[in-house]
């Protein structure tokens, strides 16, 4: 009994601490969206574990500003175009081959059957990501996760102070973008 007790301790360590496996925890991950530099970034803390090229709203559809949160993750979904047939999942879906559902109705991160609008405005206002990237990305993120889009100018940099227990910050050339106590929604300054 105790020889097992002390396999499964040391199984779970492996898993822990081996190289290679991104374990992030719900509480300390978070998302940047810069609409301007098309760039989603996922953090831990106060360090960038991926950044990834993305396609935001056109100027007539622009992607919300705000913080929001992941409220769903779907993969393979099906689209519903107002007034239209749903579009299954396949190479025709718009939406790609995984949906993450952002708190403000009706606007996700998701996949697309259109590549190359990836780094330019082309969306309704939603996120798209390349295919391998939302799927990483899928992977990394829970529900819950909180998602802050911003505006910078491409030359601005993206500072973020994270801190578990007390505030986190988002500024760019010094001006607090938005603030918030431990793992509220960040609210603009």
């Amino acid at each position: 009994m105790l020889r097992l007790k002390s396999s499964i301790l040391t199984a779970i360590l492996v898993i822990m601490f081996s190289p290679g496996l991104t374990e992030v925890t719900q509480d300390s991950t978070y998302i940047i969206i810069s609409r301007v530099q098309k760039k989603i970034q996922l953090y831990c803390g106060d360090s960038i574990l991926h950044e990834y090229p993305i396609a935001v709203g056109k100027k007539d559809s622009p992607t919300p500003l705000g913080t929001y949160s992941i409220i769903n993750k779907i993969p393979h979904p099906t689209w519903y175009p107002k007034g239209s047939v749903p579009i299954e999942p396949g190479k025709e879906n718009p939406l790609g081959t995984c949906w993450m559902g952002l708190s403000l109705k009706g606007y996700g991160i998701h996949g697309t059957n259109v590549p190359q609008s990836i780094g330019k405005e082309a969306s309704h206002g939603c996120i798209r990501m390349k295919k391998m990237d939302l799927e990483e990305l899928f992977q990394m993120v829970s529900v819950g996760t909180s998602v802050t889009i911003i505006d910078t100018q491409p030359t601005d940099s993206i500072n973020v102070t994270y801190s578990s227990s007390t505030e986190n910050k988002v500024s760019t050339g010094g001006t607090v973008l938005a603030y918030s106590i431990a793992t509220t929604p960040w609210i603009a300054q």
